[in-house]
């Protein structure tokens, strides 16, 4: 809905300024909303051809699409509880951080922040 729309594009600017950590907005079915410059990097995947897909759909990285299954799952069983996991990008280590945006106790949306280890 319109209040989902404007909480997304909240968190698309405070995705767009953040320039140390790589930051992705995923709905439930795994498409995608959003990539910020870091997280394109990380991932090789960009907003211009990537947003609304499904990320398995435009992945090349099966280790990423599996991480990505397995936060969303716990995200959404959880009720939007944040999830962390850790995951090499390009032999860098990141702790990889999911969090669910809720609207009335349902899942909306879920935010992936990957913040390098050490």
């Amino acid at each position: 809905g319109p209040i989902l729309e404007e909480v997304l594009q909240g968190l698309k600017s405070i995705g767009v300024g953040l320039t140390d950590s790589g930051f992705m907005i995923l709905r439930p079915d795994k498409k995608i909303a959003f990539l910020n410059t870091l997280m394109e990097e990380l991932t090789g995947l960009h907003n211009h051809n990537s947003e609304g897909q499904e990320v398995t759909a435009v992945a090349r990285d099966q280790a990423f699409v599996a991480l990505v299954d397995d936060l969303v799952g716990k995200v959404c069983m959880s009720h939007g509880q944040p999830i962390t996991e850790d995951f090499e990008f390009s032999g860098s280590p990141f702790k990889v951080t999911a969090t669910g945006i809720s609207a009335c106790g349902v899942v909306k949306a879920i935010s992936l922040v990957a913040v390098r280890n050490g």
